[in-house]
């Protein structure tokens, strides 16, 4: 370094969230999957931070390997794992997907949006993606930024920017909406619409009790025309 130049400025650390173990104890996982080989336990009132969430709900921990689930649905009996403390740093989507597959977002800002190294708008710029691309995101920083697959280039994508405005628009979550108000109007009384629309909706991976209400209704339907 040249003598009387300026410190190089250090990046800025990423965003996080805290979090605290509210069940008796949880496993740490080496992947985002309930089958995942075990690392570790946290018990009750243990703290940690994160830096990344999966779509169907797991958060990777900051600065050591593993995942652990924020919540099992009534999995074995078990609820709510873990609760955020302090502020809560936004998510894109802050409540779980039910399926681990990448959501497919849109590039809606013009002319272009920058693809960085890390979440953060202090990470290089690796590339950028055209208004009107699509890409596959398969899991979300905080703070509004997607991890952008390798298959589709990898990086980070910001989302919503504050003086920008909106970068990018999932197109997955937008079609699964799309599906589900398909769900609550179909004809009950009409065999055809009503398996046309729970089929898309599958299609779209739509889970949860619009779906099973849909299922319950079509088989009674079927039941009543035998």
């Amino acid at each position: 370094k040249p003598k009387g130049a300026p410190p190089a400025n250090p990046l800025a650390p990423l965003p996080t969230q805290e979090y605290k173990v509210v069940h008796d104890f949880v496993y740490l996982r080496q992947e985002p999957s309930l089958h995942a080989p075990i690392l570790g336990k946290r018990q009750r009132g243990d703290t940690f931070h994160a830096s990344e969430e999966t779509w169907d709900g797991w958060v990777k921990l900051h600065g050591q390997p593993g995942y652990i689930i924020k919540d099992m649905g009534g999995l074995s009996g078990i609820g709510k794992v873990l609760s955020q403390l302090g502020r809560a740093v936004p998510l894109v989507l802050p409540e779980p997907q039910g399926s681990p597959e990448p959501l497919t977002f849109e590039v809606v800002y013009q002319p272009f949006v920058a693809v960085r190294t890390g979440p953060s708008k202090t990470r290089p710029i690796q590339g950028t993606r055209k208004f009107g691309e699509r890409l596959r995101a398969e899991s979300q920083g905080y703070g509004g930024w997607v991890r952008v697959v390798q298959e589709d280039g990898g990086g980070w994508m910001l989302t919503l920017d504050d003086e920008l405005g909106q970068l990018l628009a999932c197109k997955t979550v937008d079609e699964r909406r799309k599906q589900v108000s398909a769900l609550r109007h179909a004809n009950r009384n009409n065999v055809a619409q009503l398996t046309e629309a729970i089929a898309g909706a599958r299609r779209c991976g739509v889970r949860g009790i619009e779906l099973e209400q849909a299922e319950a209704d079509l088989r009674q339907l079927r039941e009543r025309e035998a």
